[in-house]
């Protein structure tokens, strides 16, 4: 089974085992959800330095 979890706008898809209590779903979920906004933060820094011609950290 999988639960969905919404932050705000952003939804996450967590697998659900059948010994896991709520609190490691919202561990599960808050983990991937954390996941996904370094990956937005990379993009961004990555598209900000290409655009503005500086090189990459």
């Amino acid at each position: 089974m999988k639960v969905t979890v919404t932050f705000g706008d952003t939804a996450v898809v967590v697998p659900c085992k059948p010994a896991w209590t709520v609190r490691d779903l919202i561990d599960q979920a808050t983990r991937r959800y954390r996941r996904i906004l370094e990956q937005v933060n990379t993009l961004q820094t990555v598209t900000c330095s290409i655009s503005s011609g500086l090189p990459s950290p």
